[in-house]
């Protein structure tokens, strides 16, 4: 599928399309156009599509869906951790790469990103601007991955979040095993708690999910764990 035909069938199907030749341009009408969603090919002529990745999602939430003839596995998996919501690699029927396309915008239309400051103890977390800062007033950055992650238990303070619902919302149709996950919460609490060893907030319910409590959220029962609990792996 060529441009001017994906072009084109983007438009049969009532999208507006905003072209844009170079990984800069594409990144600047990310900025001031703000789109609903942005398609890109990994190989760009100024920058890698890995570079657009992070440059868009350091300022925006918009989702990024890769499209490519041929990626290989580590370069689609460096992608999804650099922020993008899906990998598609063609050849693929135009039905399912919209039936993806409406599933990715679903799902960021009905997140509601949290950008309160969230108090762990001692250190506090700036969530519009992704950084932790200590007691000693000390900055830590966090990750994308990180920075997902904690917004999705931070949408459910207090609540038990099923594993599978972090896997959805964090890794998107392409889930990850839970073997990245438990790494990821790992260093959130290095970076977050004061005895990482001894989490407080940032807690494991056993075989089911995590829990993130903060000091204005009691604990509470978590409406979807009835949705997400039998499909946990």
């Amino acid at each position: 599928m060529n441009r001017y035909r994906f072009a084109s069938m983007l438009q049969a199907n009532g999208f507006s399309i905003l072209p844009a030749d170079s990984c800069g341009q594409g990144i600047e009408d990310a900025q001031t156009r703000r789109p609903d969603i942005c398609i890109i090919d990994p190989y760009l002529p100024d920058r890698s599509g890995i570079h657009f990745i992070r440059e868009v999602r350091r300022r925006s939430p918009v989702p990024i869906v890769v499209l490519t003839a041929q990626m290989a596995e580590p370069c689609r998996v460096e992608a999804l951790d650099a922020g993008a919501d899906d990998c598609i690699v063609k050849p693929v029927s135009d039905l399912e790469l919209l039936a993806r396309m409406r599933a990715i915008m679903r799902r960021f239309a009905r997140v509601e990103r949290v950008f309160v400051p969230l108090q762990f103890g001692a250190a506090k977390v700036d969530m519009a601007q992704r950084i932790a800062r200590k007691a000693d007033g000390s900055e830590v950055a966090l990750t994308q991955m990180e920075y997902r992650i904690l917004e999705c238990l931070a949408r459910n303070k207090g609540a038990v979040v099923p594993i599978a619902q972090l896997l959805l919302e964090v890794w998107g149709p392409w889930r990850s095993t839970t073997g990245p996950l438990r790494v990821y919460i790992s260093r959130l609490r290095r970076k977050l708690e004061s005895d990482p060893l001894s989490p407080k907030h940032l807690l494991t319910v056993a075989s089911i999910g995590y829990r993130l409590l903060v000091d204005d959220a009691p604990p509470q029962v978590s409406s979807l764990y009835k949705d997400f609990s039998e499909s946990v792996d």
